[in-house]
Protein backbone atom coordinates (compact mmCIF):
# COMPACT_ATOMS: atom_id res chain seq x y z
CA UNK A 1 0.00 0.00 0.00
CA UNK A 2 1.55 3.24 -1.16
CA UNK A 3 0.45 6.34 0.77
CA UNK A 4 0.89 9.81 -0.72
CA UNK A 5 2.76 11.46 2.18
CA UNK A 6 2.43 14.94 0.68
CA UNK A 7 -1.35 14.62 0.65
CA UNK A 8 -1.28 13.28 4.20
CA UNK A 9 0.78 16.23 5.49
CA UNK A 10 -1.44 18.76 3.71
CA UNK A 11 -4.50 17.00 5.06
CA UNK A 12 -3.21 17.30 8.63
CA UNK A 13 -2.49 21.00 8.12
CA UNK A 14 -5.87 21.63 6.50
CA UNK A 15 -7.76 19.79 9.25
CA UNK A 16 -5.95 21.77 11.95
CA UNK A 17 -6.70 25.07 10.21
CA UNK A 18 -10.34 24.09 9.64
CA UNK A 19 -10.88 23.13 13.28
CA UNK A 20 -9.18 26.25 14.67
CA UNK A 21 -10.95 28.58 12.21
CA UNK A 22 -14.33 27.00 12.86
CA UNK A 23 -13.90 27.02 16.64
CA UNK A 24 -12.93 30.71 16.66
CA UNK A 25 -15.81 31.63 14.37
CA UNK A 26 -18.31 29.60 16.34
CA UNK A 27 -17.13 31.27 19.53
CA UNK A 28 -17.35 34.83 18.17
CA UNK A 29 -20.60 34.35 16.27
CA UNK A 30 -22.11 32.45 19.18
CA UNK A 31 -21.10 35.01 21.81
CA UNK A 32 -22.02 37.88 19.49
CA UNK A 33 -25.38 36.32 18.67
CA UNK A 34 -26.24 35.61 22.30
CA UNK A 35 -25.07 39.08 23.33
CA UNK A 36 -27.07 40.77 20.59
CA UNK A 37 -30.10 38.71 21.47
CA UNK A 38 -29.89 39.54 25.18
CA UNK A 39 -28.96 43.21 24.90
CA UNK A 40 -31.13 44.42 22.06
CA UNK A 41 -34.49 43.63 20.71
CA UNK A 42 -34.77 40.62 18.48
CA UNK A 43 -33.28 41.63 15.14
CA UNK A 44 -34.32 39.03 12.57
CA UNK A 45 -31.64 40.09 10.07
CA UNK A 46 -28.86 40.02 12.66
CA UNK A 47 -30.09 36.77 14.13
CA UNK A 48 -30.33 35.21 10.65
CA UNK A 49 -26.80 36.37 9.79
CA UNK A 50 -25.47 34.95 13.06
CA UNK A 51 -27.23 31.64 12.44
CA UNK A 52 -25.96 31.52 8.84
CA UNK A 53 -22.30 32.13 9.72
CA UNK A 54 -22.52 29.79 12.70
CA UNK A 55 -23.86 27.09 10.38
CA UNK A 56 -20.98 27.67 7.94
CA UNK A 57 -18.49 27.46 10.80
CA UNK A 58 -20.19 24.25 11.94
CA UNK A 59 -19.82 22.73 8.47
CA UNK A 60 -16.13 23.70 8.38
CA UNK A 61 -15.67 22.16 11.83
CA UNK A 62 -17.41 18.96 10.67
CA UNK A 63 -15.13 18.75 7.61
CA UNK A 64 -12.03 19.25 9.77
CA UNK A 65 -13.10 16.53 12.20
CA UNK A 66 -13.94 14.17 9.33
CA UNK A 67 -10.49 14.78 7.84
CA UNK A 68 -8.84 13.97 11.20
CA UNK A 69 -10.86 10.74 11.41
CA UNK A 70 -9.84 9.73 7.87
CA UNK A 71 -6.17 10.42 8.64
CA UNK A 72 -6.46 8.08 11.64
CA UNK A 73 -8.34 5.50 9.56
CA UNK A 74 -5.60 5.59 6.92
CA UNK A 75 -2.94 4.99 9.57
CA UNK A 76 -4.99 2.08 10.90
CA UNK A 77 -5.40 0.61 7.39
CA UNK A 78 -1.66 0.87 6.72
CA UNK A 79 -0.96 -1.04 9.95
CA UNK A 80 -3.54 -3.72 9.16
CA UNK A 81 -2.92 -4.21 5.45
CA UNK A 82 0.83 -3.78 5.07
CA UNK A 83 2.36 -4.59 1.66
CA UNK A 84 -0.01 -7.07 0.06
CA UNK A 85 -1.00 -7.10 -3.61
CA UNK A 86 -4.71 -7.26 -2.79
CA UNK A 87 -6.99 -7.93 0.14
CA UNK A 88 -10.67 -8.64 0.42
CA UNK A 89 -12.87 -5.92 1.83
CA UNK A 90 -14.36 -8.48 4.22
CA UNK A 91 -10.90 -9.24 5.67
CA UNK A 92 -10.16 -5.54 6.17
CA UNK A 93 -13.56 -4.98 7.78
CA UNK A 94 -12.97 -7.90 10.13
CA UNK A 95 -9.52 -6.62 11.13
CA UNK A 96 -10.60 -3.04 11.82
CA UNK A 97 -14.01 -4.09 13.17
CA UNK A 98 -16.24 -1.96 11.00
CA UNK A 99 -18.73 -2.82 8.28
CA UNK A 100 -17.71 -3.72 4.74
CA UNK A 101 -19.76 -0.79 3.45
CA UNK A 102 -17.84 1.62 5.67
CA UNK A 103 -14.49 0.16 4.55
CA UNK A 104 -15.57 0.54 0.93
CA UNK A 105 -16.74 4.14 1.38
CA UNK A 106 -13.58 5.09 3.31
CA UNK A 107 -11.33 3.57 0.65
CA UNK A 108 -13.33 5.32 -2.07
CA UNK A 109 -12.73 8.61 -0.25
CA UNK A 110 -9.02 7.88 0.33
CA UNK A 111 -8.54 7.01 -3.34
CA UNK A 112 -10.59 9.98 -4.58
CA UNK A 113 -8.65 12.40 -2.36
CA UNK A 114 -5.31 10.96 -3.60
CA UNK A 115 -4.18 9.53 -0.26
CA UNK A 116 -3.53 6.14 -1.85
CA UNK A 117 -1.40 6.33 -4.96
CA UNK A 118 -1.62 2.79 -6.25
CA UNK A 119 -4.98 1.49 -5.05
CA UNK A 120 -8.31 0.74 -6.64
CA UNK A 121 -11.41 -1.17 -5.60
CA UNK A 122 -12.30 -4.28 -7.58
CA UNK A 123 -16.05 -4.30 -7.04
CA UNK A 124 -16.60 -7.61 -8.83
CA UNK A 125 -14.28 -9.52 -6.46
CA UNK A 126 -14.98 -7.22 -3.50
CA UNK A 127 -11.34 -6.52 -2.81
CA UNK A 128 -8.87 -3.68 -2.70
CA UNK A 129 -6.00 -4.01 -5.16
CA UNK A 130 -2.69 -2.20 -4.90
CA UNK A 131 -1.39 -1.76 -8.46
CA UNK A 132 2.35 -1.69 -7.79
CA UNK A 133 2.36 -4.74 -5.52
CA UNK A 134 -0.05 -6.52 -7.85
CA UNK A 135 2.18 -5.75 -10.84
CA UNK A 136 5.14 -7.31 -9.01
CA UNK A 137 3.14 -10.47 -8.28
CA UNK A 138 2.04 -10.72 -11.91
CA UNK A 139 5.59 -10.13 -13.15
CA UNK A 140 6.94 -12.84 -10.84
CA UNK A 141 4.29 -15.32 -12.07
CA UNK A 142 5.10 -14.47 -15.69
CA UNK A 143 8.81 -15.03 -15.04
CA UNK A 144 8.08 -18.39 -13.41
CA UNK A 145 5.91 -19.45 -16.35
CA UNK A 146 8.59 -18.34 -18.82
CA UNK A 147 11.21 -20.31 -16.91
CA UNK A 148 9.00 -23.41 -16.85
CA UNK A 149 8.37 -23.20 -20.60
CA UNK A 150 12.09 -22.89 -21.40
CA UNK A 151 13.26 -25.88 -19.38
CA UNK A 152 14.53 -28.63 -21.62
CA UNK A 153 14.01 -32.25 -20.65
CA UNK A 154 15.83 -35.30 -21.94
CA UNK A 155 14.88 -38.95 -21.78
CA UNK A 156 17.42 -41.11 -19.99
CA UNK A 157 17.50 -44.89 -19.83
CA UNK A 158 18.20 -46.23 -16.35
CA UNK A 159 21.25 -48.49 -16.16
CA UNK A 160 19.67 -50.59 -13.42
CA UNK A 161 16.19 -51.37 -14.75
CA UNK A 162 16.27 -50.04 -18.34
CA UNK A 163 13.30 -47.77 -17.58
CA UNK A 164 13.06 -44.45 -19.40
CA UNK A 165 12.76 -41.32 -17.26
CA UNK A 166 12.61 -37.64 -18.26
CA UNK A 167 14.93 -35.33 -16.36
CA UNK A 168 15.89 -31.69 -16.79
CA UNK A 169 18.82 -31.26 -19.16
CA UNK A 170 22.11 -30.82 -17.28
CA UNK A 171 20.65 -31.98 -13.95
CA UNK A 172 20.73 -35.20 -12.01
CA UNK A 173 17.60 -37.14 -11.19
CA UNK A 174 16.28 -40.49 -10.03
CA UNK A 175 14.69 -43.25 -12.01
CA UNK A 176 10.93 -43.08 -11.72
CA UNK A 177 10.76 -46.92 -11.73
CA UNK A 178 13.50 -48.12 -9.40
CA UNK A 179 14.75 -44.92 -7.73
CA UNK A 180 18.34 -45.30 -8.88
CA UNK A 181 20.34 -42.08 -9.45
CA UNK A 182 20.47 -40.92 -13.11
CA UNK A 183 22.93 -38.48 -14.68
Amino acid sequence: MKVNNTTLVFSKIISTVQIIFAAINLFFWGVGGIGAFLITEVDIAGFSMTAFFSAIAGVILYCGIKRVKMNKALKNYVNVIGNVASISIADVAECVRISENQVTSEFEWLIKKNFLIDAYIDYSDKKIVFKEAYAKVVEKKQQEEFYKRNIQYISVVCECCNGTTKIEKGKEGVCSYCGAPIK
